[in-house]
C-alpha cells in the first residue's frame, strides 16, 4: 500500500468553514487508493485525525524528516504557490514531487514548480500554461475536477426545504464561491438594475461581503441581495436546485467545481467562455458570456435562463448528462492511474535531476527566504 503526504494550501478550519470537512477523505485518497494520508500543514497547531485524514503540524524546514519519518511514498503540495514551493524546496531524496494547479492567475504559478516530478492540472488550458513555464509535458497530467453525483442531484421541491420562504425573491439567481475579485460577484448586482424588481440575488461562500452590499446599496438593489457564509454540501445542493439560475460570470477560472455540481443539479448555469474553458461537454448545456464586465449582456443571458421558458427547459434536460463523465468515481479512477503512473516513473528512475538543476532550485529558494524576510520588515 501507498502513502501519501499532502501539502494543502489552506487549514483543516478552513476545509471545515467551507462545509467540507465530511468530503476531505475522499478528496483526498481517491477510490481508497492510499494506506494512509497525511496533512503535513503549516497551518495547523496540533495533530489530530479528521475524516481519515492525520493531520500532522509540519514547518517547511521540517518536511523532509517527517516524510522519512512517516514512511511517504509520495508528496502532493495543493497549489502551485506556496505549496509548489515547500514540496519541490523541501523535498526528501527517493519521494516522488507532485504540484497539482488548480488556478491560472500568474501569482499563483511559481517558478518552483518547473522543478516537480509531476504536475497535475485541472484543464487543458493549464496543461499549456504550465508546459510553456517549462515542465516537459510527459510530467503534465490533466485531472479534471469531479462531482459528486450522490450529493448534487436534482430534488424534488418538498426536499429544498425552506429557502423560498427564507428568500422571498420571484425568480431567484445563486452565486457559490468566495467572495474575491476573481469571482466578478460585482457584475451580477450590476446586472440586477437591468433585471427589475422580480430578481433577487443569493451569493454563498467566504469572504468579506462589505463592499459587495456598498455597492448593491449605492444601486438601490440593495434589499435584493443577501450574502452568506459557506454551507455544507447537502445543503449547498438544496441552493442549486432552488435557483433559477446559478450565475458564475468569473474573470479567470477554468470550469470550476461550483458549475459541475450545478449542472449535476439540473439547473440552468450563465457563465463566462473563461470559466467554461477546457469543458467541451459543459459548456454546451450552459449559457455562456463573452466579457465578464458586461453586465447588460450579462442580465439578458440570465433573464433567458430564467424567463425564456425553451430556453430554460433545454438547460435543464442537458445540464446533469453533461457531467456525467466527470463523476467523482470516474474521475478519480483516472486520478488514481496519474499517481500508479507517477510511481512507475519514479521506480524506473525517470525524475533524476541534474546539478544545474539543484543549483537552480537552492537560488530560487534563497530569493524566496530573502523575499519572505523583506516582506515582514515592511
Amino acid at each position: 500500500m501507498v502513502r501519501l503526504a499532502a501539502v494543502p494550501g489552506n487549514s483543516v478550519d478552513d476545509f471545515v468553514s467551507l462545509g467540507l470537512g465530511a468530503t476531505l477523505g475522499r478528496y483526498y485518497n481517491p477510490c481508497a487508493f492510499f494506506e494512509q494520508v497525511f496533512f503535513l500543514s503549516p497551518f495547523e497547531t496540533a495533530s489530530q485525525n479528521i475524516h481519515g485524514i492525520h493531520v500532522v503540524p509540519t514547518k517547511d524546514v521540517q518536511l523532509p524528516a517527517r516524510l522519512r519519518e512517516l514512511n511517504i511514498d509520495l508528496v502532493r503540495g495543493y497549489g502551485g504557490a506556496t505549496p509548489a514551493d515547500v514540496v519541490v524546496f523541501y523535498r526528501a531524496q527517493g519521494v516522488p514531487v507532485v504540484v497539482s494547479i488548480h488556478d491560472k492567475r500568474p501569482a499563483f504559478l511559481h517558478a518552483s514548480l518547473r522543478f516537480a516530478d509531476a504536475v497535475f492540472v485541472v484543464s487543458e488550458e493549464l496543461k499549456g500554461i504550465v508546459q510553456r513555464m517549462g515542465v516537459r509535458p510527459e510530467r503534465i497530467f490533466v485531472v479534471l475536477n469531479g462531482v459528486d453525483a450522490q450529493v448534487m442531484r436534482p430534488l424534488d421541491p418538498a426536499d429544498r426545504g425552506d429557502l423560498g420562504a427564507k428568500f422571498p425573491f420571484k425568480i431567484p439567481a445563486l452565486h457559490v464561491g468566495r467572495k474575491s475579485s476573481e469571482k466578478n460577484i460585482e457584475a451580477i448586482i450590476r446586472s440586477l438594475v437591468h433585471l427589475g424588481p422580480a430578481y433577487g440575488f443569493v451569493a454563498v461562500g467566504q469572504g468579506d461581503p462589505a463592499g459587495y452590499q456598498s455597492l448593491a446599496r449605492t444601486l438601490n438593489v440593495g434589499s435584493r441581495c443577501v450574502f452568506m457564509g459557506g454551507v455544507p454540501q447537502a445543503e449547498l445542493a438544496r441552493f442549486y436546485n432552488w435557483a433559477d439560475c446559478v450565475c458564475h460570470p468569473s474573470r479567470s477560472e477554468a470550469m470550476c467545481n461550483v458549475l459541475l455540481e450545478a449542472l449535476a443539479c439540473g439547473r440552468p448555469v450563465v457563465t463566462t467562455k473563461t470559466a467554461a474553458w477546457s469543458g467541451e461537454k459543459p459548456a454546451q448545456a450552459m449559457l455562456l458570456l463573452d466579457d465578464p464586465e458586461d453586465d447588460k449582456t450579462l442580465a439578458d443571458k440570465i433573464k433567458a435562463a430564467c424567463e425564456n421558458t425553451a430556453v430554460h427547459q433545454s438547460l435543464c434536460d442537458r445540464a446533469r448528462e453533461s457531467v456525467e463523465h466527470l463523476f467523482l468515481e470516474k474521475t478519480q479512477a483516472h486520478e488514481v492511474a496519474c499517481y500508479q503512473r507517477v510511481l512507475s516513473m519514479q521506480a524506473a528512475g525517470e525524475f533524476r535531476r541534474n546539478i544545474m538543476d539543484d543549483v537552480v532550485l537552492r537560488m530560487l529558494n534563497l530569493g524566496r527566504r530573502i523575499d519572505c524576510v523583506l516582506r515582514r520588515k515592511r
